[in-house]
């Protein structure tokens, strides 16, 4: 099964490599963001997965949001391929994709830690150091708490996983104890 994000990927990509290529980065993250917010709104997200609105009415509608913020029109191009290939709808993860992406040129990589408890900045510097020279790169760090994972923490990157939760361990132990 392909996923919205294994799909929105090239288009992200796309824009990422002609951004790279004319120094507009920051001009394409608004464009992004702006058609983003656009097709997911309530009434418009109705209009856009409407079958029986014409591309062309989709078109114009866009038209009418995104030339009044932005001059260049090379945009354009991009919402309607992306009508054309019935892909409007993923514009909010080709954003997502083009933001890795640009962070990635960037050196940088977002990380979430899922701790069980509140962890201390002195704990959270560790993990960010420990993290930024494991991948060589600056990591941007997201913390959240989850009561459920009763002990320990787990780290996620890049589509990585780091599981030091007592579950995970116990997980660990099981798969090892049924493979012997």
């Amino acid at each position: 099964m392909v996923t919205r994000i294994t799909i929105a990927r090239p288009y992200a990509k796309a824009v990422f490599l002609t951004a790279k290529a004319t120094g507009s980065y920051s001009k394409w993250f608004s464009i992004l963001e702006c058609l983003s917010y656009a097709v997911t709104e309530d009434s418009s997200k109705k209009f856009f997965s409407n079958p029986t609105v014409s591309g062309k009415k989709k078109l114009d509608f866009i038209s009418s949001i995104l030339s009044s913020f932005f001059d260049n029109k090379e945009w354009f191009e991009l919402v309607f391929l992306l009508i054309e290939n019935k892909r409007l709808l993923y514009v909010p993860e080709i954003f997502v994709q083009y933001k890795y992406f640009c962070e990635n040129e960037q050196g940088i990589v977002r990380a979430e830690i899922i701790s069980a408890y509140d962890i201390s900045e002195d704990q959270s510097n560790f993990l960010i150091s420990y993290l930024s020279e494991k991948l060589n790169k600056k990591v941007e760090l997201n913390y959240t708490v989850d009561e459920s994972l009763l002990c320990g923490f787990k780290i996620k990157y890049d589509g990585f996983l780091i599981d030091k939760t007592i579950s995970g361990k116990l997980n660990s132990l099981s798969n090892f104890l049924f493979k012997v």
